[in-house]
């Protein structure tokens, strides 16, 4: 059995659970761990189904133990990981065989529930709502991707009109992930001549070096490449290289890579400006920021969260906003979208006096 007195045996160790998704990835459950869970190749799930097969992986001085839940033929198997020594692995391997043991007793009621995701996806949820308000369709919808990306450490590509906040959704996703917020790195493809931008994302003009700065800035970071489509048709073929490459490493990616794009991805592809091979990499998640005119409904509700957004931002203390300017915002149609909107809130908190309700006409260039 599993000795009494080591209730709290994985103090200051990382340890998780997780399940294998459909990518071959393994997914945290319920987890002590910090940074990416490790990747295995197939072969490696392949000989853990085998009665009583455990792994030992070793990266460098660091050994986790890899042990399989025995799920009784379900596809969606469970594994424990716990970092382990020499001088405490017998020990280890003692407790994890029995905690997987225990786990396959009530596998059912683990695996088989709806909130596989537990605490993580409640609070995840509920944050997601609170950055995400609205009820039109298209906000729902943009919701559960963003959970669902959060969780994943797959590729994710966000398109939508500049100024909806695709970069502030990327930032959102990876603040989000079970393991923990992770460090974000934003590179502009806007910014520079092709041998420029080659320099700074590969390393060299010829795209045959992949440790360029950035790279390694990002390594263990989310890597958000901002207008991915307007990268040089050849650099994009070498970035989903790069991008392939590092997804297929045998300890999974060194980075969590996500890029923005237009509404109208599938356009772009279709006619020639973004590379097929590329945005194949980013299947798995798809998402879409929908534009301010696209959810109308939505429009009071967002104004009056951005409201108390920015007017913490300026550390006031708002009594309320005046229903003629209330009706002037909500009436415009904002090309810049919730950036041409955020600065017209600026603008009007800035103006208001503490404790004040926000009154004032909208510019004449916003009717």
């Amino acid at each position: 059995g599993v000795p009494m007195g080591r209730a709290r045996f994985f103090a200051g160790r990382r340890a998780a659970l997780a399940v294998l998704d459909s990518d071959g990835m393994l997914q945290p459950v319920a987890t002590l761990w910090s940074g990416e869970i490790p990747r295995l190749p197939p072969r490696t799930f392949a000989e853990l189904g085998a009665s009583g097969r455990f792994a030992l992986l070793r990266i460098g001085s660091v050994e986790t133990l890899i042990f399989p839940v025995d799920s009784s033929g379900d596809e969606r198997r469970a594994y424990l990981l716990a970092e382990t020594s020499e001088p405490q692995r017998e020990d280890d391997e003692q407790v994890l065989a029995e905690l997987a043991r225990m786990l396959a007793i009530f596998r059912d009621r683990v695996m088989d529930s709806d909130t596989i995701f537990g605490p993580w996806e409640k609070a995840s949820r509920a944050t997601v709502e609170d950055r995400l308000p609205g009820s039109s369709q298209g906000i729902q919808t943009l919701r559960e991707g963003v959970v669902k990306a959060a969780r994943s450490s797959q590729p994710a590509l966000i398109s939508g009109q500049p100024g909806s906040g695709r970069t502030w959704t990327a930032r959102l996703i990876a603040s989000l992930h079970p393991t923990g917020k992770a460090p974000v790195e934003v590179f502009d493809t806007s910014s520079g001549s092709e041998s420029e931008l080659r320099l700074a994302l590969f390393g060299s003009v010829d795209g045959k070096r992949l440790d360029s700065v950035m790279q390694r800035r990002a390594r263990g970071s989310a890597l958000v490449i901002r207008d991915v489509h307007g990268l040089p048709m050849s650099a994009q073929q070498d970035l989903a290289r790069v991008i392939k490459e590092d997804l297929d490493a045998e300890l999974g990616p060194a980075m969590r890579w996500m890029a923005t794009t237009t509404a109208d991805c599938v356009t772009e592809v279709n006619e020639g400006r973004f590379d097929p091979s590329l945005f194949r990499l980013f299947h798995h998640h798809l998402l879409v920021v929908p534009s301010l005119a696209e959810r109308p409904q939505d429009l009071s509700i967002l104004i009056l969260r951005l409201l108390r957004s920015v007017a913490a931002e300026q550390g006031k203390e708002i009594g309320g906003i005046d229903l003629d300017t209330l009706s002037g915002l909500l009436s415009h149609r904002y090309e810049g979208e919730v950036s041409e909107l955020l600065g017209e809130l600026r603008r009007l908190v800035t103006a208001t006096v503490a404790n004040g309700i926000i009154s004032g006409s909208v510019p004449a260039v916003l009717r």
